[in-house]
């Protein structure tokens, strides 16, 4: 209650000043949010052996003023009072991320900031966490877990967040042990149902569940408290209309709390290749039941389950009109396609909607390339070979400013939009036909001695890309426009 007061205060204090004192509050403001976290990761550094506190940009999405504890290499941003400002240039993507940028890697933050402290320090002790990334850095950053799209894998991920309730509200060891080891049946159980997913689910709880299980720990929350977070979150979680690249943000920062309880050190333990199922299960001695189905079966009205499985089925159906929506809006019917070049995006983490055969379709999603801008608000697919996004039809155009239904592309020079004849869809054409880096063939290099034959080439470009774990490289050559693929 005296912080909502005190929060109010300051509020209408903030709105009676003039511009320039609202401009010196607010660099107060972000000047005692950045010492609030310098001492948090401090007082945490045996957390991980390290003090995590480093650049950090707090970004406003609307003007793209940011705001840093650090200055650049290249002096864009500048001393202003205790911290520094400046502008954040319009290629770059804004999110709640870490991004390598004029000399330094950043954990960025958008603004405004949460209104509580504790969520603050969280959030930014999250992200320092991903900005020291060389603690986990043979991680992919984007590992997907598209079979949480599917019915049974949301029951028994519903499922499992129930149990971890229970078993964070546990009165007894007796009980606590009982709820945990039915939270690891049920997840057991959606591993067998789905290949390799105990593998591509683990991935993305090393990358950005000990993330979040850092940010709990550093925030400054005592016990109770933390244990009323994560229950809070993992309702909120378990009513989201997407898991795929959200479940590791709630399951890890709850099994982590309850292994903090036995072992405050156990994180430690963790590297880029650890089963974190398998350390759950040796540290709490969980032992399984032959028959993993009739087991789920006869438990899960324990946790929910007949409500779970009516709203998911009630979901399913839902998921089937709008697969077939997408289908038909961004493929059957014309459309705008937009090929890559050199892409790259930001998105919303819980819009992600991924269909069999036809691609990924994201509520919201900003994508910056060599053509330029390309900001969603309200739905595009990237197809499944990530070639190419599709777009409603543009609907009205002003110079290099392009728009349509729920979207806008500020088009760079030198690309125009045009129409095929025969498909009716809307395309990007580009006028330096010479410097288009499309696929057009692809000849795979044996050995050294192929390699030896290409010198002496005109080489238009290099440009690193991820196949799954496999690292590439692809020249392209704009003579013949040959794509040159070699395999690391």
């Amino acid at each position: 209650m005296k912080q909502t007061t005190l929060l109010i205060s300051l509020f209408i204090l903030f709105v009676q000043c003039s511009d320039e004192q609202r401009q010196e509050l607010l660099l107060q403001h972000y000047y005692a949010f950045f010492q609030d976290v310098k001492i948090a990761t401090m007082e945490h550094k045996n957390l991980w052996d390290k003090d995590l506190y480093g650049p950090i940009l707090l970004v406003d999405p609307q003007t793209r003023k940011v705001y840093s504890n650090m200055s650049d290499s290249e002096g864009v941003l500048k001393r202003s009072g205790s911290i520094y400002e400046g502008i954040l240039p319009i290629h770059i993507n804004i999110s709640d991320t870490e991004i390598y940028w004029n000399g330094r890697i950043w954990a960025m933050l958008t603004l405004p900031l949460d209104l509580f402290k504790k969520e603050r320090i969280d959030l930014a002790a999250h992200e320092l966490f991903h900005s020291n990334y060389h603690l986990f850095n043979d991680i992919p950053p984007d590992f997907a877990n598209y079979h949480l799209i599917e019915k049974e894998a949301r029951i028994y991920m519903r499922l499992e967040l129930s149990a971890l309730n229970k078993t964070l509200n546990s009165k007894s060891e007796k009980d606590l042990h009982h709820h945990l080891t039915n939270a690891l049946i049920f997840r057991k159980y959606r591993h067998s149902l789905y290949p390799n997913s105990d593998f591509s689910e683990n991935m993305l709880e090393l990358g950005e569940g000990l993330a979040q299980y850092t940010g709990l720990i550093i925030s400054g929350r005592n016990k109770n408290q933390m244990k009323k977070c994560l229950i809070n979150r993992n309702n909120y979680c378990s009513r989201s209309s997407s898991f795929v690249r959200t479940f590791a943000y709630y399951t890890i920062p709850s099994y982590g709390f309850l292994l903090y309880n036995k072992d405050k050190k156990w994180n430690k333990k963790i590297t880029e290749k650890s089963d974190l199922t398998e350390y759950i299960i040796r540290t709490f001695n969980i032992e399984f039941p032959t028959n993993l189905k009739g087991t789920v079966e006869r438990i899960s009205n324990e946790y929910g389950g007949e409500k779970i499985i009516r709203q998911e089925l009630k979901k399913e159906n839902l998921m089937i009109v709008s697969y077939e929506n997408i289908k038909h809006t961004y493929i059957e019917e014309p459309h705008f396609e937009i090929y890559f070049e050199r892409m790259n995006f930001g998105r919303d983490m819980e819009g992600i909607f991924p269909f069999v055969n036809i691609g990924t379709f994201y509520n919201k999603i900003r994508i910056t390339d060599y053509w330029g801008i390309l900001t969603v608000e309200s739905g595009a697919l990237i197809c499944l070979n990530w070639r190419k996004v599709a777009l409603t039809m543009p609907l009205r155009k002003d110079g290099n400013l392009i728009s349509g239904n729920g979207w806008t592309l500020k088009l760079e020079d030198g690309y125009s939009i045009e129409m095929d004849e025969f498909s009716g869809n809307i395309f990007l054409d580009k006028e330096d036909k010479n410097h288009i880096p499309f696929i057009l063939n692809v000849l795979p290099i044996i050995d050294h001695d192929e390699i030896e034959k290409l010198k002496g080439i005109d080489f238009y470009t290099i440009i690193s890309i991820t196949v799954l774990l496999d690292s590439s490289k692809v020249i392209i050559n704009t003579d013949s426009l040959e794509l040159i693929l070699k395999m690391r």
